[in-house]
């Protein structure tokens, strides 16, 4: 059971986009001392671009400096954090995007609903009903695999970014 836990809406920082957004949440500066101002960053030319990383933040994130502080940190489902800047081998778990989403990655073999885990829901279903009990279980899986990382030790910061959990209809 949560015993010492909060939320609240936070508000939107210029520009109000994803990935700016949550580098101005992650490291208490704008856009502009923080280095993401979009979605991509120009790759080599300004012709060239690629999808933002959590490497091209130019400043530390407030987790990052925790997890120096040897203060055990996990961060599930929160843009910027792929690739992870956090070491699992100190007792830090980073679920996010990409091929190697879950940090540790022994972490898959203890927490058998991370094999299913998925970040987004994928449209290939063929009704809207079929659709949104997509999006219901995934939701659930994710939800359940945050538990199942809550409960395994006492963490100084457990942030998880998670839709609302959907009722079945």
């Amino acid at each position: 059971m949560l015993t010492d836990s909060w939320s609240s809406s936070l508000e939107t920082v210029m520009t109000p986009m994803t990935v700016p957004a949550w580098g101005s949440f992650a490291t208490g500066k704008r856009s502009g001392k923080h280095g993401c101002y979009d979605f991509v960053v120009p790759d080599g030319s300004l012709t060239d671009l690629r999808p933002v990383s959590g490497n091209d933040l130019t400043a530390d994130t407030f987790y990052k400096v925790l997890a120096e502080e040897d203060q055990n940190v996990a961060l599930i489902n929160l843009p910027t954090t792929c690739p992870s800047r956090l070491s699992g081998d100190d007792g830090n778990i980073v679920i996010t995007r990409g091929d190697n989403f879950v940090n540790p990655s022994e972490l898959v073999d203890e927490i058998s609903a991370l094999e299913d885990y998925k970040l987004s829901p994928t449209k290939a279903e063929k009704s809207e009903r079929e659709y949104l009990n997509h999006i219901r279980d995934l939701e659930s899986t994710r939800f359940d695999c945050g538990r199942q990382i809550y409960d395994r030790k006492e963490w100084d910061l457990f942030l998880s970014y998670q839709w609302n959990r959907l009722d079945s209809t």
